[in-house]
């Protein structure tokens, strides 16, 4: 999605549901209250997320926090309406661009909720994750594992009438869609690079919008 505005408000309707898993992993986190830890959001969209739930509920603990998203449209949104000194957002994205000096090994936190689900190649994506943190850090990572929107985003795009309008880039590669182990799949995924998990998570939830309801379900990791 590429309106801000739009993304903002429709956005909302996870943030229930997001909300609930962020408190449920806080104490997961190696925390010490003395407001040193520098924080990553990977996909941070039009800011709101960023600044109410992660910023807001690790506020003791977060330094500085800084959004990154591909779309330059959302971070000068974001920087607009949910910017300050603490919280900044910036235009990267983490698949293509040369990471910068300033993001090698250098986050306490990183976070990444609805967005892990674009990526083409986790075992790149997930490196280029482990490149940014800091040794011994902490990774919150929360995207769908499968959906109905999948399978309705599959039929579309292999559709005569749809697909010459949808680049390669554009289909997404979901692993974990079909799989019957999605937890150990994604352990394969990680555990080679280096990743220590220690809480790996699949939570069912259904999503309402009007009178149409997206069920499916999330995978929580934390690293």
């Amino acid at each position: 999605m590429n309106n801000p505005e739009l993304y903002d408000k429709t956005g909302k309707i996870l943030d229930v549901h997001m909300e609930c898993v962020i408190k449920d992993y806080l104490g997961h986190f190696s925390r010490n209250g003395t407001k040193q830890k520098l924080a990553l959001d990977l996909g941070s969209g039009p800011g709101w997320f960023s600044y109410k739930y992660l910023y807001q509920m690790f506020s003791s603990d977060i330094k500085k926090m800084i959004g990154v998203d591909q779309s330059e449209n959302m971070v000068k949104y974001a920087n607009d309406h949910y910017g300050c000194e603490a919280i900044t957002f910036r235009k990267f994205n983490f698949l293509t661009d040369q990471i910068p000096s300033d993001f090698q090994e250098r986050f306490d936190y990183v976070f990444s909720f609805w967005a892990l689900q674009y990526l083409s190649d986790y075992t790149y994506g997930f490196r280029r994750i482990l490149q940014m943190m800091k040794s011994g850090g902490d990774a919150l990572l929360v995207f769908p594992a499968s959906c109905q929107f999948f399978d309705m985003y599959k039929v579309v795009w292999t559709s005569p009438k749809w697909s010459k309008f949808i680049e390669k880039d554009d289909i997404m590669d979901v692993p974990f869609q079909n799989c019957e182990n999605r937890e150990e799949t994604l352990r394969e995924y990680l555990c080679p690079l280096g990743f220590h998990t220690m809480v790996s998570e699949i939570r069912e939830f259904s999503l309402y919008f009007c009178e149409e309801t997206a069920k499916g379900d999330i995978n929580i990791t934390l690293y």
